[in-house]
């Protein structure tokens, strides 16, 4: 199984990750088609505020929902992924090189 990188910038305008409950997460709204986030159930997850730094919140993805999120950006609203994970104490902390990372803000990697 692989690793998902997320780059999560700290916007008021985004949504953040959030402890839903007993240490399962969810994740701020991501440009991830729903037939790929399928693929990675059961995968690491890593969330970073800069790309080049260690991840702050680590763990293992459970599963996503889909919904409507209204981008700030260009006000439309538009169906994004919400990844929900299993905090993994101690597991955050990895660092990814600067190669591979998507306009999206994620990188998997196999």
């Amino acid at each position: 199984m692989g690793t998902l990188h997320l780059y999560n910038q700290p916007d008021d305008k985004f949504p953040q990750p959030t402890n839903l409950r007993n240490g399962t997460w969810e994740t701020g709204a991501w440009y991830i088609s729903e037939i790929r986030a399928a693929t990675m159930n059961g995968a690491d997850i890593h969330i970073h505020l800069i790309k080049s730094e260690p991840s702050f919140r680590a763990g293992i993805i459970e599963g996503f929902v889909r919904r409507e999120h209204l981008d700030p950006r260009d006000g439309k609203t538009k169906l994004r992924t919400y990844f929900r994970f299993r905090n993994v104490p101690g597991m955050e902390g990895a660092t990814t090189g600067p190669d591979g990372w998507l306009q999206n803000g994620t990188k998997w990697i196999p």
